[in-house]
This record gives C-alpha cells, structure tokens and sequence, in this order.
C-alpha cells in the first residue's frame, strides 16, 4: 500500500482516513482492494473519508456514490460490506452535516473525541 495513508487509532480502532480515496480517482486502485488489504492488518478504512476525497477532488455527489457502487460491483469476493443509503446521505449531506456524521462514525461520543484530541497535541 502507498506511505500517503494516514491512518489512525480512535479508542480502541486503527482507522485509515486519508489517501484511499486519491489512490482510487488518480490511480484507478480499487477502493474494495484497499479495504481488503487493510483489514489484513487489522485496520479499517472509513468510507466517509473516501467519499470526502472524491468529493473534494470535484467528482458529483452523484458520480462519487455511482464510482464507489461500480467499485464494490466488482469486488470478486463481496467481502466488503459497504451502506451505501449511509454514503448517498453523506455525499448529498451539507458539508457540517457531512462532519457530524464522520464525528460519530470515528467516536463513540465526545469525550472520547476529547481524549483523542488531547492526544494529538
């Protein structure tokens, strides 16, 4: 996998939120195949963030979640369970809604958040 993950640990999780999302739009890397990988290594990749990157890079909310569903179609082995009604909400959410909802996919609740924030700095 590339050195331009980011991946960090939230509670008790690793969770990967930065670089999936460019390796899949500039690369073609597939999306379910680094999903895949990373969980060999016990670390779990937020599809938020993912969409986030496609949407950020000024891919449609409608192409994002239309790239992504193509992507885990795909996916020979169907390991991978994605929500997509959970990402349709988010690209088509507000950006501080969009926040929100990657908040509460990352933490448990705020104090947690706070720790973690604690943590970093």
């Amino acid at each position: 996998m590339k050195d331009d993950l980011r991946c960090e640990m939230f509670g008790d999780r690793v969770i990967c939120i930065k670089g999936i999302g460019k390796m899949f739009y500039q690369e073609g890397f597939p999306i379910s195949l680094s999903i895949s990988e990373l969980k060999k290594k016990g670390i779990e990749v937020s599809i938020f963030h993912v969409a986030d990157e496609c949407l950020k890079n000024g891919w449609s909310p409608k192409t994002t979640i239309n790239k992504l569903k193509a992507d885990f179609d795909e996916d020979i082995d169907k390991e991978n369970i994605i929500d997509f009604n959970q990402l349709e909400k988010f690209c088509n959410a507000s950006y501080e809604d969009q926040r929100e909802m990657i908040f509460d996919y990352l933490f448990k609740n705020e104090e947690q958040a706070k720790k973690w924030l604690i943590y970093k700095t």
